[in-house]
């Protein structure tokens, strides 16, 4: 037998010795690291394919960043020696730039500008980065006040000038911020100069071609972003408002958008403006016109798209993702043709594309991270004029040694027939057996796996902190990952279908999936099915537990609200407004009732079933007292044994050192087996 799995920083209740054969079984499953969050080098240096990226060292806890001069350089170079040590923390941005000045005056070639967090908090700092060179150590500069909050960032175009968003004044509003590179002035405080006092929740985009705007996002909920230039010189602050809307309505758009590279005017805008979906625009600031891109309503539309849509620019194209029923497709956007060519992925290689970054030395080179549910991260490097990508080599990895289930899309009719996409995830023996052809006398067990957000969306993909494979073929069971109303990626009337006073009805959409298992699946066992999910998933595991209690074995939750009343009060201050918008204003009494009543705690006596709970100590978002409040009272009613529980010190909302997640995961295994 063997606890030394299960790192010294985690406590737990009721779980059992992990054996070596319980390490045997997931080691198929961990040896995978994926390559991510790539960035092009500075163009200074002259290296059109020389990258930067991360994945996690061999031994290491988290992710570092490693360097690559080439896609055909099978090596790659570690950068930072930054994270773990014990703690959860990570490195959130990382870019290159050419040089700046120290405070006196002293330039410093190479390295980087990054934002890395202390302890799993997501209270992000910004940093200077110097590699180790010449025998000196690696150096890591603070650029902004310890126990603040700041966004990603962005730079001039000369790398002379940092503008950020930083909640340092109150701890509460995200105002803007600037810090000098090169030429600081004397009178510049060490952490920024505040320029601009802003209100709640805002971040920075880009700028434009003549280094005269600045994008900045006021995001007031998951539904509406509203887009504002900040002119660099002036101060002043314009709303963008797309023509037939009003900029006092405050429920009707979200408008995201990139600066073309080579026209100051033109912003490339992803709204849902004159559509349900998130679709590409081309706006004129000079005029304020409008030409649709992806916009499927409009007929000028040059390719119309019910699916959301992002753009990545160079000087001479666009490089588009669209996001289609949970997998992602990219198309070529000539800027001067206006012709829009489909890049071809493979069916087999079909997944999410994440991170894409183009290039500013050479218009048609692109990178991305591809991965799908059998593969991890891989980097790829895009030709845009050609259409062609190929992988860096350094990235490559080999096929995974365990056996990958390829999800099933269906969709099933909630309760008041609302269509509700799932995935069904089986082992890799049914890949090529359509669901109505599996015997009946498989009776394989089921879980339900609810993503968080609530404004996200589960998609297929190789996941190495939940593991799917592991789950469904250790389990021999299936699992379902719907998409109840309220996910992204279904339009805007989807989306909001769960807001305010409509909240259950996403628990309702559970109910009727458990419906649909035992009217439409005879090779599930509908007596043994369990209910699993983080975050707002884990809010969802928790109220399907008091709604279900009949209907389930057991659950597994992790980091989820128990009461919404108490984790509006106490989520992090400068979180708080944009979550009222989505769940209420509990300091509103006929809100504050309502919250009240849906939360899971007060239909705590409803469950009867076991619970796997999981939270990290230091989260900032879902506050551990979410769980400790839930923990006791289940302990108390259902007896000390019903509630195993993991609990991780130096973590926060997502875990992010590997053996604190790896651990989790085998014990969440070893609770389904004991009760499902």
């Amino acid at each position: 037998m063997s606890s030394r799995f299960i790192p010294a920083c985690v406590e737990t209740i009721n779980v059992p010795e992990i054996s070596s054969q319980d390490i045997e079984e997931f080691s198929l499953y961990q040896a995978a690291h994926p390559n991510h969050e790539g960035e092009f080098d500075h163009q200074s240096f002259n290296k059109p394919e020389a990258i930067y990226f991360r994945k996690k060292p061999e031994g290491s806890e988290s992710d570092e960043v490693f360097y690559t001069s080439s896609s055909e350089d099978p090596t790659a170079t570690r950068v930072t020696f930054l994270t773990g040590q014990g703690k959860g923390n990570i490195i959130q941005t990382f870019i290159p730039i050419d040089y700046d000045e120290d405070a006196n005056g002293q330039r410093r070639d190479g390295g980087a500008i990054c934002t890395i967090d202390s302890n799993g908090e997501e209270f992000f700092q910004i940093f200077r980065f110097l590699p180790v060179s010449d025998g000196k150590p690696q150096l890591l500069e603070a650029w902004t006040k310890p126990g603040t909050v700041t966004r990603p960032f962005v730079l001039t175009s000369d790398c002379s000038k940092l503008f950020y968003v930083c909640n340092a004044r109150n701890g509460k509003d995200m105002d803007l911020y600037v810090r000098h590179l090169k030429n600081r002035p004397s009178d510049e405080p060490d952490h920024g100069q505040l320029i601009r006092e802003l209100e709640n929740g805002w971040s920075v985009g880009e700028i434009n071609a003549d280094d005269s705007k600045l994008i900045t996002f006021h995001r007031v909920s998951s539904q509406l972003v509203e887009l504002w230039l900040y002119d660099i010189k002036t101060g002043e602050m314009d709303q963008v408002v797309l023509p037939g809307t009003d900029k006092d309505v405050t429920d009707i758009n979200k408008v995201l958008g990139r600066f073309s590279k080579t026209d100051p005017h033109i912003i490339y805008l992803s709204t849902n403006w004159m559509s349900e979906h998130t679709s590409l625009v081309i706006y004129d600031a000079s005029n304020k016109s409008v030409r649709p891109i992806t916009t499927p309503t409009l007929q000028e539309s040059m390719l119309p798209m019910p699916w959301t849509c992002y753009s990545h620019m160079t000087k001479t194209k666009m490089l588009i993702q669209a996001l289609v029923d949970g997998y992602d497709e990219l198309y070529v956007f000539d800027i001067a043709t206006e012709v829009i060519r489909k890049v071809d992925i493979p069916d087999s290689m079909m997944g999410q594309a994440s991170k894409l970054k183009t290039s500013l030395l050479d218009d048609n080179l692109a990178i991305f991270s591809l991965d799908s549910v059998a593969s991890p991260g891989v980097m790829y490097l895009l030709n845009l004029e050609t259409l062609k990508f190929k992988p860096y080599k350094c990235t490559e990895i080999s096929s995974p040694r365990h056996p990958s289930g390829f999800p099933k899309l269906i969709r099933y009719k909630s309760f008041d027939g609302l269509e509700i996409p799932a995935f069904f995830y089986l082992p890799a023996k049914y890949n090529s057996v359509s669901l109505d052809r599996i015997d009946r006398k498989d009776n394989l067990p089921v879980i339900i796996y609810m993503h968080g957000g609530p404004s996200s969306q589960h998609v297929p993909a190789y996941n190495p902190r939940l593991y799917l494979q592991y789950f469904v073929h250790t389990l021999n069971c299936c699992i379902i990952a719907p998409n109840v109303r309220g996910s992204s990626g279904y339009g805007k009337a989807f989306m909001a279908a769960d807001d305010g006073t409509k909240r259950e009805d996403s628990v309702r959409d559970i109910g009727s999936l458990l419906d649909y298992i035992s009217s439409d699946m005879p090779f599930l066992d509908s007596s043994r099915v369990a209910a699993m999910g983080r975050s707002y998933g884990g809010y969802m595991t928790l109220a399907c537990m008091t709604h279900f209690s009949h209907r389930l074995k057991c659950a597994v939750e992790t980091c989820g609200i128990s009461n919404w009343v108490t984790f509006l009060e106490t989520t992090a201050v400068h979180r708080r407004a944009h979550r009222r918008h989505e769940y209420g204003d509990e300091s509103d009494p006929v809100m504050r009732e309502f919250l009240h009543k849906i939360s899971p705690i007060s239909s705590v006596d409803k469950i009867t079933i076991p619970c796997f709970m999981s939270h990290g100590r230091n989260d900032t978002r879902v506050p551990f007292s979410e769980f400790e409040q839930m923990k006791d009272i289940l302990q108390k009613n259902n007896g000390a044994d019903s509630v195993w529980a993991f609990m991780a010190d130096n973590e926060g909302h997502i875990y992010r050192q590997k053996s604190v997640a790896d651990a989790q995961v085998v014990c969440m295994v070893l609770f389904l087996k004991h009760f499902l």
